[in-house]
C-alpha cells in the first residue's frame, strides 16, 4: 500500500518514540538486573570469605585442643605407668603427692592431678581444690573409666559454673595382667583455653565451642547464658544429625532453637579424645556491611533510573518538536526539491548534449584516419613490404577499436536513460579477444595470460566489452614491470555468489585507498609511472552497477591487484 511521505514520516517518528521507550525499559531492566546480580554475588562472596576465615580459626582451634590434650595424655600415661608398677599404690602417699605436684608444674593447662585407687578412693593428688574430690561429674567420670574396657583418654562432664568451669580428663591404670588398679585424673582449667581464644580476636558475632563427641558442651567463648557448660548440644545443633565421624571440615547454616539467631557454623571433629570444635558466626553482623552496601546501591539505582526517566522525557519532547518542525517545513522543502530536480535534469541534459557532441566530433577525425589507411592500402599495398602491411593492419585495428570505444562511450552516456539489451555473453572468449588485441598492440610485452574457460554471464555485450577492456588493459599496464608478468581471469564463489576476478602480479596499490579507484580521475600512481586518464575504472563501476552487480578491488603494493565484479547468472536470461 502506497503512503504519502508525510504519513511515512509520522510513522517513522512514532516508531522512534516506541524504540526510545523500549530502549529505556531495557536499560532499566538491565540496570536493576545487574544491581541484583551484583548484590547476590557480593553476599555470596561475603559468606565465602567468612567461611574461609572460620575454617582458618577452626584449624587453629583444632591444633590447640590436640596439643593441649596431647600433653595431658602424655602426663597421665606416665602417671599410670608409675602407678602400675608393683606396690606403687602402696608407697608413701606424700611421695606420690610430690610426684603429682611436680608433673602438674609441667602442665600449665592442668588445675589438679590425682590418682584414685581400685575402689575409686583418692590415693594422692597435687594439692588444693578440696571440692573437686567430691564433685559429682568427677565421680561419674571415674566410674565410667572403671567400667570402660580400654585405657584411652576420656573427657568427663564440665565441673563448676559458666564463668570458669574445669574439665576432668581420666585414664585407666591397669596392671601388667590387665587388672584394674585405679584412675589417673587431670582437671583442665578453662582459663587456659580462654586465654588462647582471646588472642584470636574473634570478629563481632563470632563464638567458639568445645564439646564432647556425644554433644556435651565443655566450653563456649564468649560465655552465653543460654549455653552453659554441660548443655546437650545434640538436641540443638544440626551437626549431630549428620553422618559421623565428620570428614574434615563441615560448614552449614542453621537457626538456633535457643535464641532464634541464624548462624554460619563450622565444625571439625577430633577422634582421640573424642571431641568436637566449632566456630559460630552470627549472620546479622556478618551481613551488616553487605546490607549497607546494598542500600547504597539501591539508592544509586533509583537515582540513575530517575535520571534516565528525565532523559527519556527530554528525548520524547525533542522527537515531537522535531516532528512538528518537520511538518512545518515539509512543503517548503518539497518545493526546493522540485526546483533542484529541474535544475539537475537541465544539467544532465546539457551533459548528455556535450557528450554526444564530443563523441560525434571525435568520430569524424577517426573515420578520416581510417579512410586514409584504407586508401594507403588500396594504392600502395602492392609495393609495401609485409612488415609495413602488418603495422598498417595494427593501426587499422586500433582505429577501429577507438571508433568502437567512442560509440560505446556515447551509448554509456545515455545508459541511465535506455534499457539494456541483456544476452548471454562469453566472457572467456571476450577476454581472449581483448588479450590478443593487447598482445598485438604491444608485442614486446610478454605476459602469461590465463583465462578460465566457460565464463558466461548475462548483460549488454558492448558495455561488458568496454568494462573487461578497461580491466585487462589496466592489468596489462600495471604488470609491465614485473619479472614474469601474469594476468588471470577466473571465477570465485564468495558467500554463495559468483564473482569474476581479473588478477595481475603488477605494481598493486594500498588497500586503504581502494575506494578511490572507481571515482573519475582518481589515480593511485602518477601518470609518469603508468600513463592513463583515470576514467577507465569509473566506467567499469558504472557499467557493472547498471547491470545490478557489485565491483570492488583489493591488493598490496608490489604484490599485484585483484578486481572482482558480479553479474547476473546465465540462467537469468529472459
Amino acid at each position: 500500500m502506497n503512503i504519502s511521505p508525510a504519513t511515512a514520516r509520522d510513522l517513522f517518528l512514532r516508531r522512534i518514540e516506541q524504540s526510545v521507550v523500549a530502549a529505556f525499559v531495557l536499560m532499566l531492566l538491565l540496570l536493576c538486573g545487574s544491581a541484583l546480580l551484583y548484590g547476590l554475588q557480593e553476599r555470596r562472596d561475603r559468606i565465602a570469605s567468612a567461611t574461609e576465615q572460620a575454617a582458618t580459626l577452626a584449624r587453629a582451634l583444632d591444633e590447640h585442643v590436640r596439643r593441649s590434650f596431647g600433653a595431658i595424655d602424655v602426663i597421665l600415661e606416665l602417671v599410670a605407668a608409675d602407678a602400675a608398677r608393683p606396690d606403687a599404690l602402696l608407697r608413701d602417699g606424700e611421695a606420690l603427692h610430690q610426684t603429682l605436684e611436680r608433673k602438674r608444674g609441667l602442665l600449665p593447662q592442668a588445675r589438679w592431678l590425682a590418682v584414685f585407687g581400685p575402689d575409686l578412693e583418692l590415693v594422692a593428688d597435687s594439692g588444693g581444690d578440696e571440692d573437686l574430690r567430691r564433685a559429682l561429674p568427677l565421680r561419674i567420670a571415674l566410674r565410667s573409666q572403671r567400667d570402660g574396657g580400654n585405657s584411652l583418654l576420656r573427657v568427663g562432664q564440665p565441673i563448676g559454673g559458666p564463668d570458669r568451669p574445669v574439665i576432668p580428663v581420666t585414664r585407666r591404670i591397669v596392671a601388667a595382667d590387665g587388672s584394674f588398679l585405679g584412675v589417673a585424673v587431670a582437671v583442665l582449667d578453662s582459663e587456659h583455653f580462654e586465654r588462647f581464644y582471646r588472642e584470636l580476636q574473634l570478629p563481632a558475632g563470632s563464638s567458639l565451642v568445645l564439646a564432647r563427641a556425644d554433644g556435651t558442651l565443655l566450653l563456649r567463648h564468649p560465655h552465653y547464658a543460654a549455653m552453659p557448660p554441660g548443655l546437650d548440644l545434640s538436641a540443638v545443633s544440626p551437626v549431630f544429625k549428620l553422618q559421623r565421624p565428620l570428614r574434615g571440615q563441615t560448614t552449614l547454616r542453621a537457626t538456633s532453637v535457643l535464641d532464634g539467631v541464624e548462624r554460619l557454623l563450622t565444625y571439625r571433629e577430633i577422634e582421640q579424645p573424642a571431641l568436637l570444635v566449632g566456630i559460630g558466626q552470627d549472620l546479622e553482623p556478618l551481613l551488616a556491611p553487605w546490607r549497607q552496601r546494598v542500600l547504597t546501591l539501591a539508592g544509586g539505582v533509583v537515582g540513575v533510573a530517575a535520571a534516565l526517566t528525565l532523559l527519556l522525557w527530554i528525548a520524547l519532547m525533542q522527537i515531537r518538536r522535531s516532528g512538528d518542525a518537520e511538518r512545518r517545513h515539509r512543503e517548503t522543502l518539497e518545493h526546493k526539491v522540485r526546483e533542484r530536480t529541474a535544475e539537475l535534469e537541465h544539467a544532465n541534459e546539457e551533459l548528455r548534449a556535450f557528450t554526444y557532441s564530443a563523441s560525434h566530433d571525435l568520430r569524424g577525425p577517426l573515420n578520416g584516419i581510417h579512410g586514409v589507411m584504407q586508401l594507403l592500402r588500396a594504392k600502395h599495398g602492392q609495393v609495401l613490404p609485409a612488415s609495413a602491411l602488418e603495422i598498417l593492419g595494427h593501426a587499422e585495428l586500433s582505429v577501429a577499436n577507438m571508433v568502437r570505444l567512442t560509440e560505446d562511450l556515447l551509448t554509456l552516456s545515455g545508459i541511465g536513460r535506455r534499457a539494456l539489451e541483456p544476452q548471454l555473453v562469453d566472457l572467456s572468449a571476450l577476454a581472449h579477444e581483448i588479450g590478443a588485441e593487447l598482445v598485438a598492440a604491444d608485442p614486446e610485452h610478454h605476459v602469461e595470460f590465463e583465462v578460465e574457460a566457460g565464463l558466461q554471464v548475462v548483460g549488454d555485450a558492448g558495455l561488458l566489452r568496454i568494462a573487461l577492456q578497461n580491466l585487462l588493459a589496466n592489468a596489462w599496464k600495471y604488470s609491465s614491470r614485473a619479472e614474469q608478468p601474469r594476468v588471470q581471469v577466473h571465477a570465485e564463489l564468495l558467500d554463495g555468489e559468483r564473482a569474476i576476478v581479473v588478477r595481475d602480479n603488477g605494481a598493486g596499490f594500498d588497500a586503504a585507498h581502494a575506494h578511490r579507484l572507481f571515482q573519475p580521475f582518481q589515480r593511485l600512481h602518477s601518470s609518469r609511472e603508468f600513463p592513463g586518464t583515470g576514467v577507465g575504472l569509473a566506467t567499469v563501476a558504472r557499467i557493472v552497477r547498471r547491470h545490478g552487480g557489485r565491483v570492488w578491488a583489493d591488493g598490496s603494493p608490489g604484490a599485484g591487484a585483484a578486481f572482482r565484479f558480479t553479474l547476473p547468472e546465465p540462467q537469468c536470461v529472459p
